[in-house]
């Protein structure tokens, strides 16, 4: 029994520093490279796998630091606890969550017609619909949808299919937890201003491209975003003038 469990010990440690010599992440290294000037950090193997966000380095660790140093919007703020990843999306209309919403988030399902943008946050649920996972999306292509993110992949990187038919996009999620079970894509939350083509505004872009950003300054100067809750219109769509 107890050559089993050296055993099991000394397998463990090899593994990481398996990884660490292939990859040489330790606990708080930069992994992965960055996405516009962020960089994903290692969880190194102490804490990798933890379910809430009160460990360092955890999935939402980085969703939060991007936006905190973006500061694309005044009143965009993330620094409260969110407590699992998925909350992001499931307590999206929840008072106690309402920071979400009041940042200027809009959330978009998965299989609909909004298509994800660079930038947005995408979140994952487990097959438990227990945490979830959370990550920020870095490109997309007509097939698929690169991300990056900490805790989970080991260099930080993960590419996800797109299936794009009718109009509608649906992250198809290929990743399982430890006894096979697949997680599942419930969508992502995203920054979108502007509902007009005129040459100088833009339908349904993001923020992640850094366009039209006069437009979102007057919204904000002038109330809109206090006067109508959230930078949206009155039936769910982008924010009008």
């Amino acid at each position: 029994m107890k050559r089993v469990a050296r055993l099991s010990v000394f397998f463990g440690l090899s593994v990481v520093l398996f990884v660490n010599a292939v990859f040489g992440f330790n606990l708080g290294d930069p992994m992965g490279g960055s996405f516009q000037d962020v960089y994903a950090i290692s969880n190194g193997d102490e804490n990798m796998g933890r379910t809430d966000d009160q460990y360092i380095y955890q999935c939402v660790d980085y969703v939060k630091r991007y936006y905190q140093f973006r500061n694309v919007l005044p009143n965009l703020n993330l620094d409260y606890r969110i407590y699992v990843a998925r909350n992001y999306y499931v307590k999206y209309d929840d008072p106690g969550f309402s920071f979400i919403k009041e940042s200027g988030f809009l959330r978009f399902s998965n299989g609909g017609d909004v298509a994800p943008e660079p930038g947005d946050i995408l979140v994952y649920d487990d097959p438990s619909g227990s945490y979830g996972h959370a990550a920020i999306i870095t490109n997309r292509t007509a097939n698929s949808l690169e991300t990056i993110e900490q805790n989970w992949s080991l260099d930080g990187r993960f590419t996800l299919p797109l299936s794009v038919s009718s109009g509608h996009y649906n992250v198809i999620c290929n990743r399982t937890d430890k006894n096979g079970s697949f997680y599942n894509v419930l969508g992502w939350l995203g920054l979108r201003v502007g509902m007009f083509q005129d040459g100088w505004h833009n339908e349904n872009y993001s923020l992640s491209f850094g366009r039209s950003q006069a437009f979102v300054n007057i919204y904000n100067e002038m109330g809109g975003q206090k006067k109508m809750g959230v930078p949206a219109d009155n039936n769910g769509g982008g924010v009008y003038a």
